[in-house]
């Protein structure tokens, strides 16, 4: 995908499947956050309307203004927010795929900068048979596809669920995905609590 010159600076991007953010100076202090799932710019015309191309995304663009407003007046204000995939509704190699993006982040750019936002992916932005080049792409664009990150006394583990519903084009990477949550699980600490964050349901049989 081309290269998109908007800078989002509540935007908090995950490296080597870790993301850093503050927490409180007291890490008992409870908290909320806020979920937002399938912004999807360009969903009404085509799934809902069941539209031709070209697809217009300006009712779209005015819900998700209207959420980022409700939020940054939030009080007390919320630790984050996470939106749980489909973020455009274009598929990888999509021809309104970079200016849904673009368009998306424009918006983004005007949430509060102290409130982080975290993104993972979800079909629309990878493809329902996702390959090594459209989950590169998505890294390139919005950081890591899947990581964990600590914020006071939870300990959070975001996923990328698409490896979980088709994976044959991409079984590497899901094989590294499989053993990374598998050793997440495994974590044991009293002292955080556990909470796993994606977008499409998963069923997990215990051993």
């Amino acid at each position: 995908m081309e290269s998109i010159d908007i800078h989002c600076s509540a935007l908090c991007t995950a490296k080597n499947r870790h993301l850093s953010l503050p927490t409180s100076t007291d890490v008992s202090t409870p908290f909320r956050f806020v979920i937002i799932a399938d912004p999807q710019l360009g969903l009404l015309e085509q799934y809902v309307e069941k539209r031709p191309r070209p697809h217009h995304w300006d009712r779209e663009v005015k819900l998700v203004s209207r959420a980022v407003s409700i939020i940054n007046r939030l009080c007390p204000k919320p630790a984050f927010v996470i939106i749980c995939g489909d973020l455009v509704n274009d598929y990888p190699g999509g021809s309104d795929r970079c200016k849904q993006t673009s368009d998306l982040l424009e918006i983004l750019s005007h949430l509060n900068s102290d409130i982080p936002l975290i993104v993972l992916p979800g079909n629309h932005d990878l493809g329902n048979r996702p390959d090594v080049n459209d989950v590169q792409d998505y890294i390139s664009m919005w950081g890591d596809d899947y990581f964990s990150f600590i914020f006071n006394r939870t300990r959070f583990i975001v996923l990328n669920t698409q490896y979980l519903v088709n994976d044959s084009k991409c079984q590497s990477s899901s094989s590294e995905f499989r053993q990374w949550f598998n050793e997440q699980l495994s974590i044991k600490n009293e002292n955080f609590d556990m909470s796993v964050v994606f977008q499409v349901n998963i069923h997990i049989t215990s051993k």
